[in-house]
């Protein structure tokens, strides 16, 4: 994953900021899974903001299905909220949401940060 982003644990959810002019592409993505695995386990947590404030996608269908997986294997019922300016989530986000969901795993995506902190308070307690 591209040094500079930040990851904080704000007692209710893990808060990830990736650095301005993230793209998610197939060769990112395991990184960003690891990242996201690790810090759920090290913090005990399974809610999780991830932000990105400019963000670029490049990824297809089966990479999309794989994230997905990927997502739901962090942690039984884990809980992510993205939020991820100048996206509008489309059929493949549905899809990427619809993968993780068959596999305990709930995604949203916000346009706004503080929206999508409210509702990650919101999820129940692990």
């Amino acid at each position: 994953m591209e040094s500079g982003f930040s990851l904080k644990f704000n007692d209710d959810f893990i808060e990830i900021v990736h650095p301005p002019g993230f793209v998610a592409t197939p060769s990112s993505m395991p990184d960003i899974w690891r990242i996201i695995s690790e810090a759920c386990s090290r913090f005990d947590c399974r809610k999780v903001l991830i932000v990105a404030r400019q963000f670029k996608r490049e990824l297809d269908t089966a990479q999309a299905f794989d994230s997905g997986v990927e997502a739901a294997k962090i942690a039984p019922g884990i809980s992510l909220a993205l939020c991820l300016k100048g996206h509008e989530p489309d059929e493949l986000s549905k899809f990427f949401q619809t993968v993780a969901l068959n596999r305990g795993a709930t995604i949203e995506f916000f346009a706004d940060e503080d929206i999508a902190r409210e509702w990650l308070k919101r999820r129940p307690a692990e």
